[in-house]
């Protein structure tokens, strides 16, 4: 039997091809990646550093060996991703079960392979490979790099530069099982609440800053079963299982359900994603039920590259009678130009800017000019997070109309929120003049 050998290259021709100072800071790169990309960063890095033609990563099921993914030139190969192979045909079959330990740099000539009809029908010149281990030793294929010409430079420093890629494709392959198998399971999770409506809706008043009457609502779902979380994390896992939409229009279902309740004088906000705004089944729901009481709450930081498209849904909406809010929103430049293009009804202040405004001039000077440009395009502004009466007594003095937060209201069932509150019975805290010059 030949044994490898790197018979007529040089120490100096070797050295240069092998993995050296470079490699090692690619292994480390893509040791700390996790992404889709990652198995084929894996991949092209073992081709390319080892100066290969083509490099693949091969499951092992039964009696087959499945490519799962390949770079390099894979077409004079005539190989792809989902063809599956005879192991017993293939090289895969003799890296695990130890008869190929080390290196190949001419297959030909190697009396391991050279009868293999993979080595013929690919044309095989070099070949490197390494066995492919989950943590717990359970195998799952082959990492392997080959060329049409021979690699007299691999070497063993090759071999073990394969073998810590080897390791790193396990992790990302086992990593990607895991998430794939976490989201199999929140997906059952969100469709057991969809099935059994297992989603209630609590609610904030948002309370006119001058009288403490309630002129708003706003509906937050609440989860009661396992496994215990926010509702924002619950909207986000959904989104990342594709139900988003469909656990959102169940909250919209609870809340609109509710909407004949409310005092006559005072709307029904309700949060949306854009997506589901945009979505008919959305338009199907609130069918007849607007009114010019439904106010739609979209996320501001929810409308990077979205605007033109909402757009022409909420055209639509606000014939039917809908207005619009913008929740979240900050001053930055960025904002102010999607408000501009979407032209809401009310601008919700994000509470980073409610937060210490009775003691801040900066945030003051934020809200000025949110205020300013909610002047110029007709809306009304709202504050998100009042907690303190300090809050609110700056927040009014400024200009700011209404809003909501724990100092005014804590959420709750619609039956103990639907009332004036404590509060509202002590307007010292409201300035003579700045109410005759509201209009009131």
């Amino acid at each position: 039997m030949a044994e490898p050998a790197e018979a007529g290259v040089s120490e100096r021709d070797r050295s240069k091809r092998a993995p050296g100072d470079e490699a090692l800071r690619e292994l480390a790169t893509v040791a700390a990646e996790r992404s889709r990309h990652a198995l084929g960063r894996i991949l092209s890095a073992a081709s390319g550093r080892l100066h290969m033609d083509v490099c693949l990563l091969g499951e092992v099921s039964g009696a087959k060996e499945i490519i799962c993914a390949a770079v390099g030139d894979t077409r004079s190969f005539r190989i792809g991703v989902g063809q599956e192979l005879p192991l017993e045909e293939s090289f895969a079959q003799l890296v695990l079960d130890g008869r190929i330990t080390s290196p190949i740099p001419d297959a030909a000539a190697d009396l391991r392979v050279a009868g293999l009809p993979m080595t013929r029908r690919w044309g095989v010149g070099g070949y490197i490979g390494a066995p492919v281990k989950f943590s717990e030793g359970r195998v799952f294929g082959v990492l392997e790099c080959m060329s049409h010409r021979a690699a007299p430079w691999l070497g063993d420093r090759d071999l073990k530069f394969v073998q810590v890629l080897a390791r790193l494709a396990a992790d990302e392959v086992e990593r990607e099982q895991i998430e794939s198998e976490k989201d199999r399971l929140e997906a059952e999770r969100i469709r057991s609440v969809l099935a059994e409506g297992a989603l209630s809706v609590v609610f904030q008043p948002i309370m006119d800053l001058h009288d403490g009457t309630i002129i708003g609502m706003e509906a937050l779902a609440r989860f009661g079963t396992e496994p215990q979380r926010s509702p924002a994390s619950w909207f986000a896992d959904a989104a990342l299982v594709g139900l988003r939409t469909d656990l959102e229009l169940l909250a919209v279902a609870a809340a609109l359900a509710q909407l004949e309740s409310l005092p006559q004088t005072a709307y029904l906000s309700i949060n949306v994603s854009p997506d589901t705004l945009v979505s008919p089944r959305f338009a199907a729901l609130l069918d007849e039920r607007l009114g010019g009481r439904v106010v739609l709450e979209l996320p501001e930081r929810a409308l990077d590259d979205k605007t033109a498209h909402l757009r022409e849904a909420i055209d639509e909406l606000r014939r039917r009678g809908a207005r619009v809010a913008i929740d979240d929103t900050t001053a930055g430049i960025g904002s102010l130009a999607r408000l501009h293009r979407l032209l809401p009804d009310i601008i919700k202040l994000d509470i980073s800017l409610t937060r210490d405004i009775d003691k801040d001039p900066i945030r003051r000077s934020l809200v000025t000019s949110l205020l300013s440009f909610a002047q110029e395009i007709g809306a009304t502004v709202s504050a998100e997070g009042i907690e303190t009466r300090a809050q609110a007594d700056t927040l009014r003095a400024m200009g700011v109309m209404c809003g909501q937060g724990w100092f005014l209201a804590e959420p709750g069932p619609l039956a103990e929120v639907t009332r004036t509150l404590d509060f509202a019975q002590d307007l010292s805290w409201v300035d003579e003049e700045d109410w005759k010059a509201s209009g009131r």
